[in-house]
């Protein structure tokens, strides 16, 4: 099998939440190789079985994922924060609001979500919220 990943970012939410994981998958399952990524390329995606693609806020994201699935890879998306919900005094808040930041945002971070194959969320009230209309959502901590 072969997956790529697509981090948000190099820091601790891409360590914890992609980087470490894909580590232990492969380290129990030597047949599947694991590349990373930082960005969406819809032709290298499709020569992979799948790809995870972390806190998808990039319109980007949700225009390339039907086309992905087309070419037959399957698409899972992990989520670890209530996007729609962050404080107005947080720092990032303006970045992830439609009206301020047009082409990254929560609205984006939904509609991956709902077209993904499948979405991994950090909790409960978060899968109940980001799922997929493919398969649903499932809670790892």
């Amino acid at each position: 099998m072969r997956l790529l990943t697509i981090n948000a970012d190099n820091g601790g939410c891409g360590k914890y939440r992609i980087f470490e994981p894909a580590n232990a998958v492969v380290a129990q399952f030597p047949d599947i190789f694991v590349s990373h990524s930082r960005m969406i390329d819809i032709s290298r995606a499709a020569t992979y079985d799948a790809v995870i693609i972390q806190r998808p806020l990039s319109q980007g994201y949700a225009e390339a994922i039907p086309e992905m699935q087309r070419r037959g890879t399957k698409v899972i998306i992990d989520i670890d924060d209530d996007l729609t919900d962050v404080h107005p005094e947080n720092h990032g808040y303006a970045n992830l609001q439609p009206e301020t930041s047009p082409r990254s945002n929560w609205e984006h971070a939904l509609k991956a979500c709902e077209l993904a194959d499948l979405v991994i969320c950090s909790t409960d009230t978060l899968a109940s919220k980001f799922k997929s209309a493919h398969g649903g959502s499932v809670v790892i901590n």
